[in-house]
């Protein structure tokens, strides 16, 4: 689902659960959910930061140029840099992988 919000820089947490669905694919899904960011306008670009959260957790992206840090129920998890698209301009989305049934919750989105 992309979100009708611009963002380059900033801030992004949510809680999210996520698990199988009942049409998953055996051999390839793994129940990823998490958020994506600068999604370019034609959605053939974007950056993703996604979790295997069975039980739900909670996930906090913090995004400044080609840096980025993630953290899960507040401990820190990822650091980054450079990302791998430049810094731009792009939507903010709900990723869900293929074969996977995933809840969101609490969306908080920061502008830097």
């Amino acid at each position: 689902m992309i979100l009708p919000v611009s963002f380059e820089n900033g801030t992004l947490e949510v809680n999210v659960c996520s698990g199988l669905n009942a049409l998953a694919p055996d051999y390839y899904a793994r129940g990823f959910a998490g958020l994506a960011y600068r999604i370019a306008d034609a959605r053939e670009r974007f950056e993703a930061v996604y979790v295997r959260p069975l039980n739900g957790r909670s996930l906090k992206v913090h995004v400044d140029g080609d840096c980025l840090t993630a953290w899960i129920d507040g401990v820190e998890v990822m650091s980054v840099a450079p990302t791998l698209v430049p810094a731009s301009q792009g939507h903010i989305g709900l990723f869900v992988d293929i074969g996977t049934e995933a809840y969101f919750s609490n969306l908080r989105i920061t502008q830097a």
